[in-house]
């Protein structure tokens, strides 16, 4: 007889749920991925043109902040004692 262990917050079907939610994301992706072929857009640019290109500038953009981010930290960082 197994016993499945609590979550934290008491929820049995927690993980189920999470699961549920993460395909739904992925299928919605996939699905808005799959309408960029059939919108016609008007872009500026040429790579405005290309398949996902808002999804792939999108996550770039994202992991240039995180960079910038993690730099920025190093200049902003206070000591450990600093309120002391």
């Amino acid at each position: 007889m197994s016993q499945e262990k609590p979550s934290v917050s008491g929820r049995q079907d927690e993980g189920v749920a999470t699961g549920r939610r993460l395909r739904l994301l992925g299928l919605i992706c996939m699905v808005l991925f799959l309408a960029d072929f059939f919108v016609d857009k008007h872009g500026h640019h040429a790579w405005e043109n290309l398949p996902g290109a808002y999804g792939f500038f999108g996550l770039l953009a994202c992991g240039v902040l995180a960079l910038v981010a993690s730099l920025l930290r190093k200049f902003v960082e206070r000591d450990e004692d600093y309120y002391d």
